[in-house]
């Protein structure tokens, strides 16, 4: 877990829970390992007013102002945060011409969570997380002249309207929109080869010849495409001559845009002291764009329906049995069906044994499914 990335400030953290194997049939594809639930404080719980500050070695400072309190039937809570470390001066994994640290980090987050009692039986609940991150980056190859670090900011909205309909029955609605941008920038210093067009074609059809290219090595064994493309590569660097392996220096970069916007209906409803059941119905859709990871620039865009339900019996006191599944329809990859039983019996108060027959599955996100790893580069010197 990289707490750093966090939205909100450790020390708000109310309690972490751990559900230990394959649970896709309750959170859906991806909860193949296990599911981390980070439940912060509930807005009632803020004091007035305080601040903390403290630090560290090595260079750590961390320093939150929060605040909260009851307007009417309304509780909030807000925190600011800034969180600050120098790391360490030098890294074995960072050529010896890298002048900075490798591992410097600075975060900002602004978190907002409020709770409303709309009667006896209604609550809305609302939220907004923003961070913004500067990071800096390991050298990752030796033309590098300036470090790729990266900077980072977030948000996140979301509400959840909560409707007890009777002493056995829940309803849930809520709704959130995440964004995500990253930028990561860099100055390198290579052959001025490695900017023949003849070569970034060779490279989308066969990484390895023009791997072996670049090492002055002929490639061989490779198909039709990939041998007419490579003594075409081979024919531009012998016209080139020796500016062929002058060092030509240019700007280059790596951006990321994604976003998310999820709705969800659950329904719980407790049919007696042995037997009760939650199901419900969610749609959301994503985007990712990038210039560099993804091909030409393309916004990427999928939507996704599920429909998902579970049922707890016990037939004895000691012995609990679970049962649920969950179907998802993706527009960019296949559908999904997780199946889950569970056999959960607790002999003491401190001690339980369990037997688990579930299905996970992991879907490819869309920098998987469409991925083309492709560099536009700016203020190229000399002029090539």
């Amino acid at each position: 877990m990289d707490w750093t990335s966090l939205p909100i400030p450790v020390s708000d953290i109310d309690r972490i829970e751990v559900t230990r194997g394959t649970d896709s049939a309750t959170y859906g594809p991806d909860s193949m390992l296990a599911i981390i639930n980070i439940v912060s404080k509930h807005p009632s719980d803020a004091a007035p007013l305080s601040l903390t500050a403290s630090g560290g070695s090595p260079g750590t400072l961390i320093a939150t102002i929060r605040g909260g309190g009851e307007f009417g039937s309304t509780s909030a809570r807000a925190a600011v945060e800034q969180e600050e470390q120098h790391g360490f001066d030098t890294s074995s994994l960072q050529p010896t011409h890298a002048g900075s640290p490798a591992d410097d980090y600075a975060n900002t987050r602004l978190s907002i969570r409020t709770s409303t009692a709309l009667g006896e039986r209604q609550t809305l609940e609302t939220f907004g997380y923003a961070v913004s991150t500067t990071q800096t980056q390991i050298y990752s190859n030796p033309g590098q002249i300036t470090a790729p670090n990266s900077h980072s900011q977030s948000f996140d909205l979301g509400l959840k309207w909560n409707v007890e309909l009777s002493d056995h029955n829940s309803l849930q609605t809520s709704a959130s929109y995440s964004r995500f941008i990253s930028s990561q920038g860099w100055r390198s210093c290579l052959p001025a080869l490695v900017l023949l067009p003849q070569l970034r074609a060779l490279y989308a059809v066969d990484p390895s010849y023009a791997a072996d290219i670049l090492d002055g090595i002929v490639p061989t064994g490779g198909t039709a495409e990939a041998n007419a493309l490579a003594l075409q590569t081979i024919a531009a660097i012998r016209a080139l001559g020796a500016a062929a392996t002058a060092r030509t220096c240019a700007d280059a970069s790596i951006d990321v845009g994604q976003g998310r916007a999820d709705g969800e209906i659950q329904d719980t409803y407790v049919f007696g002291p042995a037997l009760r059941a939650v199901w419900g119905v969610g749609a959301r859709e994503d985007y990712a764009s990038s210039q560099t990871l993804l091909d030409n620039g393309t916004r990427f865009d999928t939507e996704s329906y599920r429909v998902f339900g579970t049922a707890e019996y016990v037939p004895v006191t000691p012995v609990r049995v679970n049962v649920g599944a969950y179907y998802e329809h993706d527009s960019l990859d296949e559908d999904s069906f997780s199946p889950r039983i569970a056999v959960n019996w607790s002999p003491t108060a401190g001690s339980t044994f369990r037997a688990i027959l579930a299905d996970g599955t992991r879907a490819p996100n869309m920098f998987e499914q469409a991925a083309r790893q492709e560099y536009v580069v700016h203020n190229v010197s000399p002029a090539f």
